[in-house]
């Protein structure tokens, strides 16, 4: 599966009453553990003013985990 290049988007983040441009770029394919287990995620950056987020995907566009490398935060899935 090909992924579209990099894009960018307007958000509005509700808790800081603002808005800003982010930018989402596909990274390629990567083997991740999950729980114990090796899987095949599509690997995704999230960036913005000041931040940069790695996000990985399944290929039922279910997100899977989360890294913020900057604040120390990995969320997982199940």
């Amino acid at each position: 599966t090909r992924c579209a290049p990099r894009a960018q988007f307007g958000v509005i983040i509700p808790r800081q009453q603002t808005s800003m441009m982010v930018s989402v770029e596909p990274a390629g394919k990567e083997t991740v553990a999950i729980h114990g287990s090796a899987r095949e995620l599509h690997r995704f950056r999230l960036q913005g003013e000041g931040m940069e987020w790695a996000l990985w995907i399944d290929d039922n566009y279910k997100l899977i985990r989360v890294v913020i490398a900057t604040d120390g935060t990995e969320v997982i899935r199940d």
